[in-house]
């Protein structure tokens, strides 16, 4: 070996070294602010659980309430609505006006006003809420999880600019995301919000005139709904920790530049670590429907957290009906699973749709169906699949029960019960749609 040979392969040695060194280091630190985080936050819970007798922390009225979209649609229209049971009158909707664009602000009133729960339009589309009086008309189209469909905003604009006449009006898009281009392109967006015509409204700062319209109640329990209301959407909404918890967070992550500089390396590797749990998902599943005899249907671009993102799993080849599991918001949330015919309208089975949906609730209980669906439920609302699996977004247990392997034998053996009520009588899975 010559004697530059031997420079560079001793110096490829100490750049091996310090790497290996780097990474330990790195590695220890993360590990070490996921420990000290793991303990304030337990700290915080074991305090909790010690009061919760007299305090019931974790009690929450929208834990037991419709909490959809339309049942949340209700709570905002119920509130804005001067002749409400509230009893506050103009109170609420005053505070909400004045959060509008400045010609509705200086133009439209409270009085007389009237509000209306899916407002149809003349082309057959439903306007979340409608809020209406001889001074000014408002659309809300309300989307905490669901995305807007094609052409949703746009029509739903020029359907208040008929109805209005020679009054201001403006289309309230409701959400924390922005509005696909396909429902309201760019630039039809921009000379609507210069003409105080549309503008968007987070559901961060819902929660702020939430705050002041319980600030305003003088009725302590529409107050504390309110209140409950606000907390629900901080918590499912906006995906928040409980605030006592947070604040914990935070003062451990910014004890040391170390533990700030983990915790962003942390949040920058989450999206990663999903898919990677995703793709070991996939492998779990395909390996258990195998020793079943069943067909995984998953494509990753239909498990990247968009809305009704899901994968199917069929009886056999031959089956055009499988088990689907499909999230009905974005960001992995509201998980259902049901029978479901690929590609189909199920209109389109007439003679075999009663007998599946029989078939189902009298194995799995009561279900909805719909022209997508013959049978579906949410995970939680029997035992199959627990509450802990409807929401994945800010959940641990689910990533960790793909980590160990369950939730991949869960769904399989799930399925395989599914395929067992239909053994014999396999056609109904299999035939040409009537």
């Amino acid at each position: 070996m010559t004697p530059v040979t031997q420079k560079v392969e001793s110096l490829l040695n100490v750049v091996s070294e310090t790497a290996a060194d780097y990474r330990g280091q790195s590695e220890r630190k993360l590990a070490n602010l996921l420990n000290q985080v793991h303990m304030n936050v337990s700290v915080v819970r074991q305090a909790k659980q010690r009061f919760a007798g007299e305090l019931a922390p974790d009690f929450r009225i929208f834990d037991y309430l419709r909490t959809d979209e339309s049942g949340l649609s209700r709570c905002l229209a119920t509130l804005l609505n001067p002749q409400g049971s509230h009893g506050q009158q103009q109170v609420f909707l005053k505070a909400f006006l004045r959060r509008m664009p400045q010609k509705i602000r200086d133009e439209m009133s409270s009085e007389s006003a009237t509000v209306t729960l899916e407002h149809q339009t003349i082309d057959g589309r439903r306007i979340d809420i409608l809020i209406d009086n001889s001074s000014g008309i408002i659309g809300i189209e309300n989307k905490p999880w669901a995305a807007d469909q094609d052409r949703q905003l746009t029509d739903y604009a020029d359907h208040l600019s008929k109805v209005a006449g020679d009054r201001p009006w403006t289309l309230v898009f409701l959400s924390n995301r922005e509005p696909s281009s396909s429902s309201l392109p760019k630039s039809r967006r921009k000379e609507l919000e210069v003409l105080g015509q549309f503008m968007m409204m987070t559901y961060h700062e819902l929660n702020d005139w939430l705050a002041e319209c319980a600030g305003q109640s003088r009725a302590l329990k529409v107050r504390v709904f309110i209140e409950e209301l606000g907390k629900f959407i901080s918590s499912d909404i906006n995906g928040e920790v409980e605030m006592s918890e947070a604040e914990e967070i935070e003062k451990t992550v910014f004890a040391t530049p170390e533990h700030v500089e983990s915790a962003i390396l942390i949040a920058s590797s989450m999206d990663e670590l999903k898919r990677r749990r995703l793709c070991q998902l996939e492998r779990q599943l395909k390996s258990e429907c195998e020793k079943r005899g069943l067909i995984l249907d998953w494509r990753p671009e239909k498990m990247a957290g968009h809305c009704y993102d899901g994968f199917t799993i069929y009886c056999h080849k031959s089956a055009r009906v499988g088990v689907s599991f499909e999230f009905q918001s974005v960001g992995f949330k509201d998980l259902i699973w049901g029978v479901y015919p690929d590609g189909q309208n199920t209109k389109e089975w007439p003679s075999s749709k009663d007998e599946i949906i029989k078939r189902m609730e009298a194995a799995f209980g009561r279900g909805e169906n719909n022209k997508f669906w013959f049978w579906c439920i949410y995970a939680g609302e029997n035992e199959q699949l627990g509450q802990e699996f409807k929401d994945w977004s800010a959940n641990p247990k689910p990533w960790l029960a793909i980590w160990n392997g369950s939730l991949a034998v869960k769904i399989a053996d799930l399925s395989a019960k599914v395929c067992e009520l239909f053994k014999d009588r396999p056609e109904l899975l299999v035939g040409t749609p009537d």
